[in-house]
């Protein structure tokens, strides 16, 4: 009986593995947490949730008050 295609990859990835070609998974979602509020927000590549947040619920401070080292585009 033939290997299914799900074996025949897993066997694949075995032998790479041992070849030492290892497959990263994706990475983690990167997490940012407001600092006045102390909610947690994704963090992307252009931190338009964030920016949104901060304007709309903070509007007496700035985008860095919220989110330290994080920057927006």
């Amino acid at each position: 009986m033939p290997q299914s295609k799900k074996d025949l990859r897993k066997a694949k990835q075995k032998e790479n593995a041992a070849a030492g070609v290892v497959y990263q998974k994706k990475e983690p979602e990167r997490m940012a947490k407001c600092q006045k509020c102390k909610l947690d927000f994704r963090a992307t590549k252009r931190n338009v949730e964030l920016l949104s947040h901060a304007t709309a619920k903070h509007s007496d401070s700035t985008f860095t008050d919220c989110f330290p080292g994080e920057v927006h585009e």
